[in-house]
């Protein structure tokens, strides 16, 4: 339908305005505006019904401006909106059901998820080892999210940041802030971020992978409706509706195609963007080998680091690329926007209601039932364990043929990132996974890959230094630090220096060592866990607190994980925890196979 052409005073007041700032995207943000009737004296059920359409995109193009002067484009046949009994969950600012969104978006390869309630509230989860999952305070009006980090846009249109990894932090300047200003949408990338101030303009910084972050990246002139942000690169489409990119021409992610297009969305090393005639282009790197982009006619597009999904004008979901887990499949619903991340997609449906589907992280810390002797669990999503009949059995995610554990008698078990191997009694180690016939194992410490890579077991791996071998025994070695134990049973732990060479040197003594004494330690990238010596467990390093719910004990043994931790019980049962994980909450819907 058209609407009335609004004045420019009328525009600028309501971007400025919760209307218009509930009508952004998150991490592909769009400027919209309501019709002129909706700011104006109209009664409070059709103002209600305009902010719920604009918000939850029930109708992208007749909230957006087609050409950027405020005459509206021709929208095509959208889903009806339904009606809502639930009191004023509609409204931007109004109170509403705890489980309803106006916006959600998901790291593109780290797996958490943020959204923003119709409160205004931010709820994340997922992945934490930096605080990612754990937002600020306030009310905001849309999210973009990161590597590691995040991003916001709250009432009174700043731009507010959280997530502390000191390795692929971006969205803050060189002086630990935001850009300050009044912006209307923000996008987090792998690498770099950028944001719409209201005057329509891009500002732009990045991280340069050398330890700095914050430093501003050249951004074109101009004014901009939909901004997308990549790992060194950033496209947007401009108010006569053709797509600009800039930054490094990274796998010729700013090589962007001619044509006129009304949405976009960045990934690390694609981007893809909708034609006006609902075709949507992809441009960059492609994964190998999944399923190709469909033909069809779409609103919304939104990618992750191995497939892809689109809205298509009826609400339907579409997706391609890998689909080893189920990401492809999405329920039969209609959505208003979707949010990729690691093998995992969600929606969010007409009715603001959020649904996920592919991988089911929980089920890292779910172990089978009865008794064990021995647990590994993996840096990658999966876990391995000798049950007490000496059989193998492995859970998680079944790809890479990780899950794929030989039958027999076994007595020991190894779990590493992208393979495993375990021994066999009164045999030799048999392994299994990503390349599994050139790991090395303790009866082939040696071995010779098929690209002239010679691999050899301990490589990487620390000695205790010399300096510390007459009170320490052992140590446990992570990506932040290292804890050594031994004589006393007493735990010290270290910062690490980056040497450059093949040695550990130890840096000044950490302010994360715990107290009390340990029976054992053990070490994953960012995570420590120790048996103390009344058998039960104690973890520190980079932990999420609020995540963090260890079962009691008394344990034999425990192994950690990139993000999760396992241990066996003195009885021979399993317990696994999150450690960097803040579990999905119970209203965000979980669609089974």
């Amino acid at each position: 339908t058209k609407t009335p052409k609004p004045t420019e005073a009328q525009r600028a007041r309501w971007a400025a305005g919760p209307l218009g700032r509930a009508c952004m995207r998150g991490r592909t943000m769009r400027l919209m505006y309501p019709a002129e009737a909706a700011h104006g004296s109209i009664g409070p059920r059709l103002r209600k019904l305009l902010v719920a359409t604009c918000a939850l995109a029930f109708a992208a193009a007749s909230c957006a401006t087609a050409d950027g002067t405020g005459d509206q484009a021709e929208a095509p046949a959208t889903t009806e909106i339904p009606e809502t009994s639930s009191d004023d969950w509609g409204e931007a600012r109004g109170d509403g059901p705890i489980g309803r969104f106006l916006d959600l978006d998901a790291g593109p390869h780290t797996p958490y998820s943020c959204g923003v309630r119709v409160d205004g509230s931010l709820v994340c989860w997922g992945f934490n080892d930096g605080g990612q999952s754990e937002p600020p305070t306030g009310t905001f009006t849309s999210v973009s999210v990161g590597f590691h980090h995040a991003c916001a846009i709250d009432s009174e249109q700043r731009i507010r940041c959280w997530g502390t990894s000191p390795i692929y932090r971006v969205g803050v300047t060189a002086s630990g802030e935001p850009p300050s200003g009044s912006f209307t949408a923000v996008s987090v990338g792998d690498g770099i971020a950028c944001a719409l101030r209201t005057e329509r303009t891009v500002a732009c910084w990045w991280y340069d992978g050398g330890g700095t972050y914050g430093d501003e990246l050249d951004s074109p002139s101009g004014t901009f409706t939909a901004i997308a942000a990549g790992a060194s690169t950033a496209c947007g489409v401009r108010t006569n509706q053709t797509v600009e990119c800039w930054g490094v021409d990274w796998r010729v992610t700013t090589q962007a195609p001619e044509g006129v297009f009304t949405d976009l969305y960045a990934e690390s090393s694609r981007v893809c963007a909708v034609r006006i005639n609902g075709e949507v282009v992809c441009w960059g790197l492609e994964p190998e080998g999944g399923t190709a982009v469909p033909r069809g006619a779409y609103r919304s597009v939104s990618l992750g680091p191995s497939h892809g999904c689109a809205v298509r004008i009826d609400g339907a979901a579409d997706c391609w690329g890998f689909n080893d887990v189920g990401q492809l499949d999405a329920p039969e619903a209609s959505f208003s926007r979707l949010a990729l991340t690691h093998m995992q997609s969600c929606g969010l449906l007409a009715d603001g209601t959020a649904t996920c589907w592919g991988f089911e992280f929980d089920s890292l810390i779910d172990p089978p039932e009865g008794t064990f002797l021995k647990v590994s669990a993996n840096a990658a999503l999966y876990s391995c364990a000798v049950r007490t009949d000496k059989s193998l059995t492995c859970w998680g995610a079944g790809v890479n043929g990780w899950l794929d554990a030989p039958s027999g008698a076994f007595a020991d078990i190894r779990t590493e990132g992208s393979h495993s191997c375990a021994k066999r009694i009164g045999g030799k180690w048999e392994c299994w996974g990503i390349d599994a016939e050139y790991r090395p194992t303790p009866d082939r410490p040696c071995i010779d890959a098929p690209n002239g890579q010679r691999r050899c077991l301990g490589e990487g791996g620390w000695p205790v230094p010399e300096s510390l071998q007459d009170r320490f025994s052992d140590i446990a070695v992570s990506t932040i630090g290292s804890c050594a134990w031994g004589n006393d049973q007493s735990v010290e732990c270290w910062d690490h220096v980056a040497n450059g060479g093949p040695q550990l040197e130890l840096g000044e003594p950490a302010e994360w060592v715990p107290s009390g004494r340990f029976a054992s330690v053990t070490a994953s990238d960012y995570v420590y866990c120790g048996i103390t010596l009344d058998r039960e467990v104690d973890s520190w390093g980079w932990v999420a607190e609020d995540s963090l719910d260890i079962p009691k004990g008394p344990f034999l043994s425990i192994s950690t994980g990139l993000w999760h931790a396992c241990g066996v019980r003195d009885d021979g049962t399993l317990a696994c925890w999150w450690t960097r994980f803040k579990p999905r909450p119970d209203y965000v819907e979980w669609e089974t196979r």
